[in-house]
């Protein structure tokens, strides 16, 4: 392939001729241009002042560098093998144990939900449905009720908002500190797209406590 000669710059009284206009217009034209035979190929530098074309050979196809054995080489090439051949029903891509390879595994979805809405979870019923875009949140709360009550209430953000109310799961706790070891209720109240309420009360005394306690939230985000 012809060489890109560099053009001087011109000054008064320079005599431009027919091997000036070959030289750096009808070469280099030929040097940008002439390389290209087939539509998808590009022109890649080589080294300074030299271009050569990169075919394409397929469909889908991606424009990769060489390997070390030609550093610095353009190339067009099949797609690399993302996904491992087979998985079945409610399986997932994963890293193996070892994280060397991508490998089938089971992965945790909702499957089927019985309810009254196709949208809204907390309406009860028997209809079943088969979720498409179902997500979990998961968290752990430590709740402290002021001195001298047994009883408190705490509101929870979800780290992303749902589309809708989520299914919301809580306990049971676990006491951190508190003057004796005692017995805990606990309830879940007012969902939203973006939060819950957890209320516990204490069975024992009315000193103060201290507590920890999970929750997980089911819906579509």
């Amino acid at each position: 392939m012809t060489d890109y000669t560099n053009v001087p710059i011109a000054a008064a009284g320079d005599w431009i001729d027919d091997a000036y206009l070959n030289t750096y217009l009808g070469d280099n034209f030929r040097a940008v241009f002439g390389a290209l035979t087939a539509a998808g190929q590009l022109l890649v530098s080589t080294a300074a002042n030299r271009l050569t074309k990169v075919a394409v050979t397929g469909n889908n196809g991606y424009l990769l560098t060489e390997d070390t054995s030609e550093p610095g080489k353009m190339k067009f090439a099949a797609p690399p093998s993302t996904f491992p051949a087979g998985g079945s029903a409610y399986q997932g891509v994963r890293q193996n144990s070892g994280a060397s390879a991508k490998e089938w595994a089971a992965m945790p979805s909702v499957i089927r939900r019985q309810g009254g809405d196709a949208n809204d979870w907390w309406v009860p019923g028997a209809t079943t449905y088969t979720p498409t875009n179902a997500v979990m949140q998961v968290g752990c709360a430590r709740l402290t009720t002021a001195v001298g009550t047994a009883y408190g209430t705490w509101l929870i953000t979800f780290p992303v908002a749902f589309s809708n109310p989520p299914l919301v799961f809580v306990g049971p706790p676990e006491q951190v500190s508190g003057s004796t070891r005692t017995e805990f209720d606990w309830q879940m109240y007012t969902p939203t797209v973006s939060s819950f309420y957890i209320g516990v009360w204490s069975e024992g005394s009315a000193s103060q406590f201290i507590i920890d306690i999970p929750w997980m939230a089911i819906g579509v985000p």
